[in-house]
């Protein structure tokens, strides 16, 4: 939300949105009956947050017309489209495609993706790192040596050095690998083809397991931050999926993962309560989380 809608929101703004994206989000475990169950609901609260981000748009052009720098993702994109209006010799709000309509369901589809993969992501994280407390050590050894320690302003610095902080990535590279957050991504078929012997025809629903393949390739089923073979480019593993279609949120993803775990191994140590089940058992929601994830967060800050 911070980084899409910053300073549009409130406080109240930020807990009706949350409650309503995961309205939203149960609707995919719904009967697919639109006006009955959870998928009407779902349908209503989609409706809302859509509303609420078109109310943005034209405070979100009217700020940067004026010629402040942009301060959120929805600001910025409101500068692209001045850009694209310029260029095209067409008033801004005939630019293709970005009309508030547009921009409400783009930034729904954002908010929707990100939340549910990074919650995913920072369960799991938490899930394995207190499996394996030297990793945490080693990123808090890594971490403390390029910023030091009690660094004031510690979130702007990690932004900027997240390039000198390599086992931290690592670790960051290796969780998604590991636990990749989405388990399945559906696609609609163009044209005929064939996947190895097996042909496919067009218009045909194909549903590769990204948790499958993950296992498959071999990429994923150890956690080794360390290992040599480690597929930084996501090419074995696709967890964010591969060709035009390809997430666009990856950078940002990695980027807010590896910031989390600079922050929390250098502040904090889980305790699990209760036992670990087995690694790969897991709840759809509709990304996967640990089965059993319930953890006591300790300061080893005093």
């Amino acid at each position: 939300q911070e980084s899409f809608l910053g300073p549009y929101l409130n406080d109240e703004m930020r807990v009706s949105l949350e409650a309503d994206i995961l309205e939203f989000t149960m609707g995919f475990l719904s009967p697919p009956i639109p006006f009955m169950f959870g998928l009407k609901t779902a349908i209503e609260a989609k409706d809302r947050i859509e509303k609420v981000i078109q109310d943005m748009v034209p405070k979100a052009k009217k700020y940067v017309s004026e010629g402040n720098e942009p301060r959120c993702m929805l600001e910025r994109w409101a500068v692209s489209i001045f850009q694209t209006a310029k260029e095209q010799g067409i008033g801004h709000n005939e630019v293709l495609n970005c009309n508030e309509d547009d921009i409400g369901r783009t930034v729904l589809d954002f908010l929707f993706a990100a939340q549910d993969a990074t919650n995913s992501a920072l369960t799991y994280a938490a899930d394995v790192l207190e499996a394996h407390p030297e990793v945490m050590e080693n990123m808090a050894t890594e971490v403390e040596r390029i910023l030091g320690k009690d660094s004031k302003d510690i979130w702007t610095k990690l932004y900027a050095e997240t390039d000198n902080i390599p086992y931290t990535q690592k670790v960051s590279n290796q969780l998604l690998h590991h636990k990749p957050p989405v388990p399945m991504i559906p696609h609609l078929t163009k044209k005929e083809s064939y996947f190895g012997s097996h042909f496919i025809p067009k218009g045909a629903v194909v549903i590769p397991s990204l948790f499958y393949a993950a296992r498959e390739s071999g990429s994923s089923i150890d956690f080794l931050p360390d290992r040599e073979d480690q597929d930084t480019q996501f090419l074995k593993c696709m967890t964010f999926g591969g060709g035009q279609h390809k997430c666009p949120g990856r950078r940002y993803a990695e980027t807010q993962l590896t910031v989390f775990l600079a922050l929390v191994s250098t502040n904090y140590r889980f305790e699990r309560i209760g036992d670990r089940p087995h690694q790969d058992d897991f709840i759809y929601f509709p990304t996967l989380f640990p089965s059993r994830n319930e953890y006591l967060v300790k300061s080893i800050r005093g």
